[in-house]
């Protein structure tokens, strides 16, 4: 079961899809332009491109939490002056978790012996446990860039261990539930309609379709994820968090 603060992040993260559509139509879009990008010119620099999204996400969500605002706030300039430190900071714990997860990808990738999906599924999952672990812990240490309040690591232990498992079990779920089902429908997708977004320059729109979808699920784990972790940074560093995303301006 959820419980009434899990049912309350969703009503959030609800709220704030709704109010924001827009935003998350265009970083779909963004998304499947720079897969069409490393797909066509062979480079795995886009992989690391690819990151960001997933970061201005992250922040534009806990922004619209914690300043009650939408993503509209994205477009005025205090919203670049934290987003250096945020995006280095989530991108170091991502770096530590998959450091984390080198052993669980090695073992496993010896007991598949060659039967790549299996792994993959299997070691992705091992991956999103342990960021999930990671985050529950520290997570709210690029979200006190938001506000400047509280922005040290030992702060962001502070708050995450009296609320790990709370904490771990929301992000554990929701991350693995959004993953899995990602990688299954990329793997019906790719079945059915190959493997090549552009095949010989001619745009594959089956599978970017379906690509399309798996990236809305994403998102949304990506939504529920930040939620959760701008909900237990206010809880220690805001008297009254909000309940609800309030409309700009009201």
């Amino acid at each position: 079961m959820l419980g009434n603060g899990g049912i309350r992040v969703v009503k959030q993260v609800f709220s704030i899809v709704v109010r924001n559509w827009i935003y998350y139509f265009v970083w779909i879009i963004i998304s499947v332009l720079l897969s069409v990008f490393e797909e066509i010119s062979g480079s795995s620099s886009s992989n690391i491109a690819s990151f960001f999204p997933t970061i201005y996400l992250a922040m534009w969500v806990q922004i619209s939490i914690i300043r009650e605002t939408t993503f509209e706030f994205s477009a005025k300039p205090e919203f670049y002056k934290g987003f250096f430190g945020y995006s280095l900071k989530f991108i170091t714990l991502a770096i530590i978790a998959a450091g984390l997860s080198l052993p669980a990808f090695l073992w496993f990738a010896a007991v598949f012996n060659g039967r790549t999906v299996g792994w993959l599924m299997v070691s992705t999952t091992a991956l999103v446990v342990i960021y999930a672990a990671s985050m529950s812990l520290v997570g709210t240490w690029p979200t006190s860039n938001i506000t400047g309040i509280r922005t040290s690591l030992k702060a962001a232990w502070a708050r995450g261990a009296p609320n790990f498992l709370t904490t771990f079990g929301h992000l554990a779920v929701s991350l693995v539930a959004m993953s899995a089902m990602s990688l299954v429908i990329g793997a019906i997708g790719t079945a059915a309609f190959g493997t090549m977004l552009v095949p010989a320059g001619v745009p594959n729109i089956p599978l970017i379709l379906v690509v399309m979808v798996a990236l809305s699920i994403n998102a949304i784990g990506i939504t529920y994820g930040a939620a959760v972790l701008a909900n237990v940074y206010m809880r220690h560093e805001v008297d009254e968090p909000p309940l609800a995303v309030s409309p700009v301006n009201a």
